[in-house]
Order: C-alpha cells, then structure tokens, then sequence
C-alpha cells in the first residue's frame, strides 16, 4: 500500500475499481501490441523464407527447361515440362492453376508372424505414417500414397515447391 498525502481525501471504491479496471485494459493493450509486432514479424520471416525457395524453384525449372528436361518431383510421382505437369510420359494438365495437396492418414499397422517375432524379436504389431498426395491440373487428378515419417517430410517439401512453382506459372 502506498504512502498517503495528508490532503487527499480517501479513495472510494469505485474509484479503485476504475484505476484497477485502467491498469488490466492497459496491460491487455500492451500485451495485444507485442502479439501484433511479433506476428509480423514471423509473418515476415515467412515472406522472405517463401520468396528464396520461390525464387530457387523458378531457377531450377528455368535451367531445366533450357537444357530440355523436365524438372521431376519424385515425391509427387509428377514432372513439370514447358508449362505441363506430366504422370510419367502422360500429361496431367497444365502447370498455371495446379495444385498439389498432402494429406496425412491414421498409420497403417502390420502385424508379424510369430515365428518373426520369437527369431527376430520383432515386435508383433508395427505402425507406419501415411499420406496420400493429390495433384490436380486442369481436370485431371494423380494420386500417390507415401509411407514413413521421412518420406512424408520429404513429399511435404515437393508439395511446397510445387505450389510455389505453380503460383509463378503465366495462364
């Protein structure tokens, strides 16, 4: 409790409220403001992450494009070749407008025999993360099914630059 003056008349309590009531809008206010400045400045980071793999994507499928090759996405199962996303040596649909998704699944659980599990000591049950990944362009549709948690990091990666290259594409 702070010392008081001898002239100042006592707070009433109402007037303690609204001080209290000043202090929390005021802590909330503060608290709001370095939110915003922090999310910025993630949001930023982000932004700049964005246009480096952006700009290193465009540059990849520019050199690949110049020496005639296709610039391949294994992890998608696709290629992308003058402006056309191609399954294998069928064309999918065109790169301007294509989209690539990865979607995670329950884990796929196997079970050993039990002759594995006495000689080997494996367990009796397994459980292996699965994604399937979709990529749309045009109407058409490819499918892929990926399991393993590197595998599935790695297709996230391709899904990223594949977008990102996508994005760039002229109609």
């Amino acid at each position: 409790m702070r010392p008081r003056k001898s002239q100042e008349p006592p707070e009433s309590p109402e007037e303690k409220a609204a001080e209290r009531r000043a202090a929390w809008q005021r802590k909330v206010a503060n608290a709001a403001a370095e939110t915003a400045a922090k999310e910025a400045q993630r949001q930023a980071a982000i932004d700049q992450e964005n246009g480096v793999c952006s700009a290193a994507i465009a540059s990849a499928a520019d050199k690949c494009s110049a020496e005639g090759r296709p610039l391949t996405f294994v992890n998608l199962g696709v290629a992308v070749f003058d402006g056309t996303v191609y399954v294998g040596y069928r064309p999918l649909g065109p790169l301007a407008g294509a989209r690539a998704i990865l979607n995670r699944l329950p884990a796929h659980v196997t079970h050993s025999s039990a002759a594995a599990q006495i000689i080997l000591g494996t367990p009796a049950t397994t459980r292996a993360a699965r994604a399937e990944i979709i990529v749309t362009a045009g109407t058409e549709t490819h499918w892929r099914y990926v399991k393993g948690d590197s595998k599935i990091g790695h297709a996230e990666d391709a899904v990223k630059d594949f977008n990102a290259l996508a994005s760039q594409a002229n109609p």
